[in-house]
């Protein structure tokens, strides 16, 4: 790509930015002020499911359900806020999990933002919304195997199996944007870093982010009459 003097492989997405901009040091993050109110009264989750192509999506099998569920005994309210409820492309198909609320749609970058905003924690991949997540302070779980930890912005609740194939995405040997799989390619073992982490490891990276955040879920709380 002539417009980056360096190898986007080696380099952290966030400092690519200020590159290209000119700009060689981290500015200030912005104090990012709601323009609007929570979307519900009950305390929610905010999940996307989807990214750009579907091999950066988890493909545990039903490992969006498995979560959601945990998710909604803890009380919790589910929005998935994906562009798409459903997307196919190279051989993948990834639907949102049937107990999540609906709010996908193509809505304004705004009120995706104020619902982030608003929610307890995020729950994504390597994808917008979780910048989007990252940028008006909502704490980010980000499930993500095939890049390494600096590639995106920092999570402490980044999850990715790294006793299994991944980060062939900063693999400057190997990896080039058109193979998406360039180590098992049409083996069992393909896209195994998405494939091999697993909802107890999503689960117990929610489980820090609650007690970090000294968040207590809507189901352990205690009403008036208790």
């Amino acid at each position: 790509m002539p417009l980056v003097p360096v190898d986007i492989r080696q380099m952290s997405m966030t400092r690519m930015g200020g590159m290209l901009l000119g700009i060689d040091y981290l500015p200030p993050k912005i104090e990012f002020r709601p323009t609007a109110p929570p979307p519900a009264d009950a305390p929610y989750v905010c999940i996307a499911v989807q990214a750009r192509d579907t091999y950066k999506g988890w493909h545990y099998p039903h490992g969006w359900d498995i979560v959601v569920d945990y998710l909604k005994r803890l009380g919790y309210r589910v929005f998935c806020i994906d562009m798409n409820a459903k997307e196919s492309n190279g051989g993948l198909t990834i639907c949102k999990p049937a107990g999540a609320e609906d709010f996908t749609g193509n809505r304004p970058l705004m009120e995706r933002a104020n619902m982030l905003y608003h929610a307890e924690f995020f729950i994504g991949l390597s994808s917008g919304l979780s910048w989007l997540a990252e940028a008006v302070n909502c704490p980010v779980v980000m499930i993500c195997g095939f890049s390494r930890e600096w590639h995106e912005f920092y999570t402490p609740y980044r999850v990715a199996n790294r006793k299994v194939c991944n980060g062939c995405t900063n693999d400057v040997s190997v990896f080039h944007f058109i193979d998406k799989c360039p180590y098992h390619k049409n083996t069992p073992r393909a896209l195994e870093c998405q494939k091999e982490i697993s909802p107890r490891m999503v689960i117990d990276a929610i489980e820090r982010l609650i007690v970090d955040k000294n968040l207590t879920p809507p189901a352990l709380r205690l009403t008036p009459n208790s």
